[in-house]
């Protein structure tokens, strides 16, 4: 990206390129089962193989790219979440074992909407299976980060999400189930299965192989498409004392993790981006190689979090600054970014689309 930290040299268009196009994410897992603690953790059945992934990249990325990776194993390093293993039989939330959750109310007793609970029960991850043919549950990040942004903002803005989606869906069947959503949203009879089908939705419209996963490219159609406000970063290179950001094209921005920190302690409540990030630890398949997004936000109330739509051993999908520093900060400051082959230059972060708000 740049030759130095130091110098004031033009952004290293070769090292530029290798992050301009980063592959689709895919399911981040583990090798090791989730630690025990006091609540029930979902396990696989005694005959459940082991899960692995593979995917063929759609562009050449050169030494960043993997064309096949295969899932299984330490995640993310030292301090990183801690993924459960895969295995598309469970429910959505592997922290509690709880084959109804996906029937169960997204409105609280009483007809509240609290975004923080609905998203600790709502992964990527369900049994119900999709609209139409195969689930994509292992690849489902991009769209349920992007969700996530509208559920902390309340119904009315998951209901307007899921109305802009079905303008855009041209399938009959599936518009009339997306509208259905939107009305069960806005009359207080929505369910947590509810939510994960509207991701499901989200994925096949703007996912050109849903099988694997979405781009930064898609993501950023996505947003401008369905969240009533999107701010882009510029084109071009900045650069101050908390390092490079460079936006070579809209909606794919690469930056050092002094600026990401910059961009978290700038959002105003109810504000939140997603981040393409890296869930594998040195010397694994497909490390350096972006394959999950989260989104990080600043809440109504003006606490920063981040939502990780993959479910962790005993960990809440919704990580509390204030709560856990160490969880979250793991996320934005480059403990789950790439490295960029650059002088100077140890770990980026890149944000895929740009600053929602509802």
């Amino acid at each position: 990206m740049v030759d130095a930290i130091g110098s004031q040299s033009s952004v290293d268009q070769s090292s530029l390129r290798q992050l301009q196009e980063q592959p689709p994410a895919v399911a981040p897992t583990q090798e090791q089962p989730p630690a025990v603690s006091e609540e029930p953790v979902c396990e696989a059945p005694a005959t459940e193989s082991a899960f692995t992934d593979s995917y063929e990249s759609s562009t050449n990325l050169g030494e960043v790219g993997a064309t096949s990776r295969s899932t299984g194993g330490d995640v993310g390093g030292p301090g990183s979440p801690d993924y459960a293993p895969s295995d598309p039989s469970l429910d959505h939330n592997r922290q509690v074992c709880d084959p109804q959750l996906s029937q169960r109310p997204a409105f609280e007793p009483g007809g509240q909407w609290d975004g923080g609970q609905i998203l600790n029960r709502l992964s990527q991850l369900d049994t119900i299976r999709g609209p139409r043919g195969p689930q994509y549950d292992e690849t489902r990040c991009g769209p349920s980060s992007t969700l996530s942004s509208a559920i902390m903002a309340g119904p009315e803005a998951t209901a307007n999400v899921a109305d802009r989606l079905a303008s855009h869906t041209t399938n009959a069947a599936n518009r009339r189930d997306i509208e259905g959503i939107r009305d069960r949203v806005r009359d207080g009879s929505a369910s947590t299965g509810d939510l994960s089908r509207l991701q499901d939705h989200m994925l096949r419209q703007y996912a050109a192989n849903p099988r694997d996963g979405m781009t930064t490219a898609e993501v950023t159609r996505m947003q401008q498409e369905l969240m009533p406000n999107v701010q882009l970063d510029p084109n071009g290179e900045t650069r101050t004392a908390d390092g490079v950001r460079a936006t070579p094209r809209p909606g794919h921005t690469v930056e050092e993790p002094g600026r990401t920190v910059d961009r978290v302690t700038n959002l105003r409540p109810g504000e939140s981006f997603s981040m393409f990030v890296d869930t594998d630890r040195p010397g694994r398949p497909g490390f350096n190689d972006p394959n999950h997004y989260v989104q990080v936000g600043r809440d109504q109330n003006g606490e920063l979090y981040v939502y990780d739509p993959y479910p962790r051993g005993n960990q809440p999908n919704l990580v509390y600054q204030n709560r856990d520093p160490a969880a979250f900060e793991h996320y934005t400051t480059g403990g789950m970014g790439v490295n960029p082959n650059v002088p100077g230059i140890s770990r980026v972060n890149i944000v895929a689309g740009g600053t929602v708000s509802h």
